[in-house]
């Protein structure tokens, strides 16, 4: 923690949640008079800790300064700082002891932790690999714990993929951290499935057979003009009768 500095700053890009570029860099002094430049700006979620008791806090408005050694906390961050002997207490608006740091030669050390997020790994393949063969990369690595779920949850989670490819990823290791509660087959057809994936066939232009009777089949079309009518319509529609060809 810095008295002296006027905004949060991080260097470990990787630290933050999000974050802006800056419509114009910002210039750091640091205490040699030297200055290095802060490119963006975002937050970062920390875990202080305060009589053993670890809270989850939220730095809002942190500039991130990747030629920084070390990460600064501007006291203006905090509700009330309060300093004794060598000892400094943090306070957050509620009037709640948030961290409490030990004077450390000229600076407070704050005992700070950033928590690492989930991360995703995926691979792409072309075919799903057969008995024997060499594993790829691991695909979709969901969380490090391991969530379990029926077969057909996690053919729902992974957006209706199917279940004997959902049952190939787990059996031949190509996925970490998920785990079947129970492998039944589904009794009936998937509704979302058949919404989903049903395909179109292509209309033929050209009929194989034309009506013998002046209207046993008419063929309709509604279309939009470009240009609104004088009673204000935008469309119109035709009529076309399949045995004489007349609107």
């Amino acid at each position: 923690m810095d008295s002296g500095t006027s905004h949060t700053m991080c260097s470990r890009q990787e630290w933050f949640t999000y974050f802006n570029p800056l419509s114009s860099p910002i210039s750091v002094v640091l205490g040699d008079n030297h200055s290095i430049l802060a490119t963006e700006v975002g937050r970062v979620i920390v875990r202080m800790c305060a009589n053993v008791e670890w809270k989850h806090q939220m730095l809002q408005n942190v500039l991130y300064v990747s030629g920084l050694h070390g990460n600064l906390l501007s006291i203006d961050c905090a509700a009330e700082v309060t300093f004794k002997l060598l000892l400094c207490h943090v306070y957050n608006h509620n009037g709640e002891l948030i961290c409490k740091e030990q004077k450390r030669g000229t600076a407070y050390i704050m005992d700070i932790e950033v928590p690492r997020p989930e991360t995703v790994h995926i691979t792409n393949v072309k075919v799903f690999p057969s008995e024997g063969d060499e594993m790829p990369t691991q695909a979709l690595a969901t969380r490090p714990n391991v969530s379990k779920a029926s077969l057909e949850m996690w053919h729902r989670r992974l957006r209706h993929l199917s279940h004997n490819t959902v049952d190939q990823m787990l059996c031949k290791g190509m996925v970490t951290g998920m785990e079947f509660t129970d492998k039944p087959l589904p009794t009936g057809p998937c509704e979302p499935c058949l919404k989903g994936k049903q395909t179109c066939t292509d209309i033929s232009k050209v009929a194989d057979e034309r009506s013998e009777i002046v209207l046993g089949c008419i063929f309709s079309d509604l279309c939009e003009q470009p240009t609104r009518s004088h009673h204000g319509y935008n469309y119109f529609a035709t009529f076309i009768d399949d045995k004489l060809r007349n609107i």
